[in-house]
């Protein structure tokens, strides 16, 4: 993929928040990357459960899988048994995070399409703290093709992608084509589909990251996964990206209200 261009600040290097990332990344070369996310989400979180069926859990043990989630993926990824080959495809803003963890992140890069996202405060903050790899609209389209090659490459030898589609759009936002595209690369046969949802009793969940507010704001995950389906039964040559993903959500919100009822 190249090196980042040199044009913004490292999450790393912010100021007064860097060392949180710094720390994070030195608990991932020392301890993992599954560890150093369990110790995160245990700070901020009161309770935590996994709901699945037997023969599923099997599959998340050993065979390679793209696993498709809403915000906050974190708890998806502490939720899988313990692995070494599990990677998130994530906004290019993390890359800066530190050396351990970025190899387990694979970037897209949609600073074009702030304008377009849900949540604007976020954006104002991401713009403002200058943390944004800058490419140009060629560039970052070149750049997310070889994101979704990265991506089918790591599902090839055996490991789990986890993609959140909805994006910046937020939770519970129309889903981008990337996730139609990545599974349309996937070749080999035994590659499989899986959905996952993360429920919390509370919409105040990065409220708890504040110290003071810990022990006031009380979070509880609940996460589900689908059973597997082969990726070769859902997706062909010839069906076009947006067709598909328009068909993944639509099938992805079904389960998911088939949960809450």
């Amino acid at each position: 993929m190249g090196e980042l261009p040199n044009n913004y600040v490292p999450l790393r290097k912010l100021l007064f928040v860097g060392w949180v990332f710094s720390a994070f990344d030195l608990l991932v070369k020392y301890k993992g990357w599954q560890t150093a996310l369990l110790t995160l989400i245990t700070i901020t979180a009161s309770g935590f459960t996994v709901k699945t069926d037997e023969d599923t859990e099997k599959m998340l043990k050993t065979a390679p899988l793209i696993i498709v989630t809403e915000h906050p993926p974190i708890p998806v990824m502490v939720s899988l048994p313990k692995r070494s080959d599990i990677f998130l495809i994530t906004a290019s803003e993390f890359m800066g995070s530190g050396t351990y963890t970025q190899k387990h992140l694979i970037p897209v890069f949609l600073e074009d399409e702030y304008e377009h996202a849900n949540l604007q405060f976020v954006v104002k903050i991401v713009r403002f703290l200058n943390i944004t790899p800058h490419v140009s609209k060629e560039e970052a389209r070149t750049r997310n093709i070889q994101s979704i090659q990265i991506a089918s490459e790591k599902v090839a030898q055996g490991g789990i992608v986890v993609i959140t589609p909805e994006g910046i759009h937020g939770r519970g936002g129309s889903w981008y084509p990337g996730i139609a595209r990545l599974l349309k690369e996937i070749k080999q046969k035994n590659a499989y589909y899986v959905k996952a949802f993360v429920a919390t009793n509370t919409r105040l969940g990065l409220l708890s990251h504040i110290p003071i507010l810990r022990k006031m704001i009380l979070v509880r995950y609940r996460v589900f996964f689908s059973k597997p389906q082969k990726i070769d039964e859902i997706t062909s040559e010839d069906i076009d990206p947006y067709i598909l993903t328009q068909s993944l959500e639509h099938e992805y919100k079904k389960w998911v209200s088939s949960l809450t009822e």
